[in-house]
């Protein structure tokens, strides 16, 4: 499920103004453009751009989650856990990631339940059944759920042209401190430094579950 301009959802906190948007009518008696006094809009709602957007849509989600029999798990934010949806004793789960979420259940009344609620709440997108979720393929047949990441592995790798690269212990130069010893060097820096390339693809690495 996808939620349309989720960020424009929640309510913003404190006194928060912005400039007039251009093209906006002042309304007659109002100062105009090279008068001292200036008017301002005062925000209501979050917008695109606003630094604290993505913290307020965060925290609006999951108060709405919560009242709806859902509790945050301790070892994960992004994931919600139901042990007793619908007054069933199946576990029903949501995994938000921004704007999308990821709902699963071994009841399917269960999730047409739950999207009810979503689409009462907030514009949203069925997208399906999920045949990709964050770089994971899901597959599926009759008595099983594949998850694969072949395919972020495998762009991964043409991005920074190993396709054809060997698997290794330790992928980095392990004669450099005796070179750099030989000549004098210091090897207080950062060994990445050297390795742009590396530190990013480390990076990406980050994203591959084991």
């Amino acid at each position: 499920m996808d939620v349309v301009t989720a960020l424009l959802n929640p309510p913003v906190e404190g006194n928060i103004y912005m400039k007039l948007p251009e093209g906006m009518k002042i309304p007659t008696g109002q100062p105009s453009g090279n008068d001292t006094l200036q008017l301002v809009c005062k925000l209501r709602k979050a917008l695109y751009g606003l630094k604290e957007a993505l913290r307020l849509w965060k925290q609006h989600i999951n108060t709405f989650l919560c009242s709806i029999c859902f509790s945050r798990s301790l070892y994960d934010a992004s994931l919600y856990v139901s042990s007793n949806m619908m007054g069933s004793a199946n576990c029903a789960y949501i995994l938000l990631y921004v704007d999308n979420l990821l709902l699963v259940s071994p009841n399917q009344n269960i999730i047409t339940y739950l999207k009810d609620l979503l689409t009462q709440k907030y514009r949203m997108t069925d997208l399906g059944r999920a045949r990709q979720f964050l770089n994971i393929r899901i597959d599926r047949n009759l008595t099983s759920i594949h998850l694969s990441q072949e395919r972020f592995v495998l762009s991964v790798l043409e991005r920074f042209e190993m396709q054809a690269c060997n698997s290794t212990v330790t992928p980095i130069d392990t004669i450099r401190k005796k070179r750099l010893t030989q000549k004098n060097q210091s090897l207080d820096t950062n060994p990445l430094d050297a390795y742009p390339q590396l530190d990013q693809a480390c990076n990406r690495d980050q994203y591959l579950e084991y």
